[in-house]
């Protein structure tokens, strides 16, 4: 099966469909996380439901990736060797039902924290490496790189190297970077001296000239000519990787510097950003296995912390507020981009473009991209403006009676269907249970207002009659003997008089409602055949 291209109207031979048999997946994850020394029985849905959690770590729709991971180095056979050892070490899985256990996810971020020092260093070699033995590789060659520490029949070569070999590498690659540094400052100092041999004669050229308004203007088209050509090499783009200096001592402090604009020494500000992501996993976990805890969360910075420090300042507790979700078009207008305004009413995307619009901060016409270490733009970090979903709600509402019937309808929150297919059991379990529900619902409404009246009356009787029962101590021979003694047999009695009344009313109520519907039946059908012989009286009379 190929894919259909819709720009060239053909099928594309180089983009084939890849068909996934969920069944086989599971056979390969039960060959993969099956643990064969475990002092408990391995149960293969906890272990699938960690998995899927550990795949949050390396990046998703809601939350960005720890630094340390890439899938491309292996982080997922890391990821499941860590959790082998946590499940054997402290014998809990991380997840149960759709909740996150914290005490073992902490001991996983420990043991996996001691990694994170050599995976920066190691991507620092392989840079390193290629510089030195002058050889570009291009990313479609990095597709083939292997697991961080190789295979177990890797060989040494394939193997990453370990963390004394790295240190020693660093060492001799600084010596060498020092020589270079003192070469490229001497080439330096001689390019500055021609350069400014140049400018002394440019200036002699501009003194011999006569208009002083030609030199200005001349100036100022210099000058917009640079501004034009350093934008047009940045445009927006930045990257301050090299600054942070990965595996290097104090490349934390950097990391939390460039990208927070904080310092390290700040731990209410760390503890936050620790909580809100560990809050942001929980909530992607129970948002696929349970339904949306909160419809107006989101994860409000753009890049996650270190391993060490989720293990370090990870919460004991997690909550959220159960807050309901907004309409669709006020999602829409959160979500998509000014160029995407076709999807949303004309009056709703005037805000969008508008200069005077109380909303135009979050659809900026351009802004900055952190390359983040990487090549390609679609791989940076788009620094957008975080949406105030309440001040998109005030903004919208005195624009609602400009919507038409149509956008009404699609701007009004339904109710959530469920599709099942007639030919399963799964169909015929809930279409009874369905009608069941149907059938008890019609017929309690009718008595929902009598049964409750009912009960209250009843409540009433035992709140005024309790039944205590008291034990006291009797002195007989040295001896305790315990009693229990009832208070007011009499009205229990009562009680329990009132409800066989209730069941028998109830009862004959049921009776009551068949015989009234058998006479509606009866009185229907001498309708009809009062309808039929006017009929044939009146064909008669045609006749």
């Amino acid at each position: 099966m190929w894919r259909f291209d819709q720009r060239t109207q053909r099928y594309d031979k180089t983009k084939p469909f890849i068909f996934l048999h969920l069944s086989v997946l599971r056979e390969y994850l039960y060959r993969d996380l099956f643990i064969p020394d475990l002092p408990f029985k391995f149960n293969l849905e906890r272990a699938i439901d960690d998995w899927v959690f550990m795949c949050f770590f390396v990046g998703n729709d809601f939350l960005p990736h720890l630094p340390s991971l890439d899938i491309r180095e292996g982080a997922i056979d890391l990821l499941t060797t860590n959790w082998k050892q946590i499940l054997l070490k402290y014998g809990s899985y991380l997840t149960q039902d759709g909740n996150i256990n914290l005490k073992p996810l902490k001991e996983f971020f420990t043991n996996f924290a001691i990694s994170e020092d050599p995976i920066f260093l190691n991507r620092k070699f392989h840079k390193l490496q290629r510089i030195v033995n002058g050889k570009v590789i291009h990313e479609k060659n990095d597709r083939n790189k292997k697991p961080l520490g190789g295979g177990k029949n890797a060989s040494k070569s394939d193997r990453a190297p370990s963390y004394k070999e790295l240190q020693k590498f660093f060492k001799e690659h600084k010596k060498v970077k020092l020589k270079n540094q003192s070469n490229n400052n001497n080439k330096n100092e001689n390019e500055n001296e021609k350069e400014n041999e140049k400018e002394k004669e440019n200036e002699m050229k501009i003194v011999n000239m006569n208009n002083e308004k030609e030199i200005e203007k001349k100036i100022e088209n210099e000058n917009e000519k640079r501004e034009k050509d350093e934008n047009d090499e940045n445009d927006g783009k930045f990257d301050n990787f090299e600054k942070i200096d990965y595996g290097e001592d104090g490349y934390r402090e950097r990391y939390y510097f460039y990208k927070f604009e904080k310092h390290i020494t700040e731990k209410e500000f760390l503890k936050k950003i620790v909580y809100s992501y560990i809050q942001g996993l929980q909530w992607v976990l129970k948002y696929y296995f349970q339904g949306c805890p909160d419809w107006r969360w989101y994860y409000p910075y753009y890049y996650s912390p270190f391993a060490y420090d989720l293990a370090k300042h990870i919460p004991d507790m997690i909550t959220f507020e159960k807050r309901k979700p907004v309409k669709p078009m006020i999602q829409l207008m959160s979500v998509l981009p000014p160029r995407s305004s076709h999807c949303i009413p004309k009056e709703f995307a005037k805000l969008m473009f508008k200069n005077d619009s109380p909303i135009i901060e979050f659809y900026p016409k351009f802004f900055d991209i952190d390359m983040n270490g990487k090549k390609q733009e679609w791989k940076g970090v788009a620094l957008l403006p975080f949406v105030n979903i309440e001040q998109i709600i005030d903004a919208v509402e005195n624009l609602e009676f400009t919507l038409t019937k149509l956008e009404k309808k699609r701007n009004t929150l339904g109710t959530a269907q469920l599709f099942i297919r007639a030919l399963t059991q799964m169909s015929e379990t809930f279409s009874t249970k369905v009608k069941k529900k149907n059938d008890n619902d019609n017929n309690g409404n009718n008595k929902k207002d009598k049964i409750e009246k009912e009960e209250e009356k009843n409540l009433k009787l035992k709140n005024d009659f309790d039944i205590v029962q008291t034990t006291f101590e009797i002195d007989d021979d040295d001896q305790y003997n315990k009693q229990e003694i009832a208070l007011d047999n009499n009205h229990l009695d009562n009680i329990n008089k009132n409800e066989d009344e209730m069941k028998n009313e109830n009862e004959n109520e049921n009776e009551n409602e068949n015989e009234t519907k058998k006479e509606n039946e009866n009185q229907i059908i001498e309708k009809k055949i009062e309808i039929q012989e006017n009929e044939n009286e009146k064909k008669k009379r045609r006749k």
